[in-house]
């Protein structure tokens, strides 16, 4: 238990300082991964309409 909470401690001095130079950068990648994830929303979409396209051709 000893070593566990001298890692957590560790991590969290870490994490301050990356949080420090991580909150300018973050509303930057923020806005990208809203950006990413609805492409990747839009091209989920498309495959199930492909897919769907391919079995009705099938079922004929």
């Amino acid at each position: 238990v000893h070593w566990m909470r001298r890692i957590l401690l560790a991590t969290e001095s870490m994490n301050q300082k990356l949080f420090k130079t991580r909150r300018k950068s973050f509303s930057l990648t923020f806005h990208k991964k809203l950006d990413t994830d609805k492409r990747i929303r839009r091209n989920k979409d498309f495959d199930i309409i492909k897919i769907h396209n391919l079995t009705s051709d099938i079922r004929g």
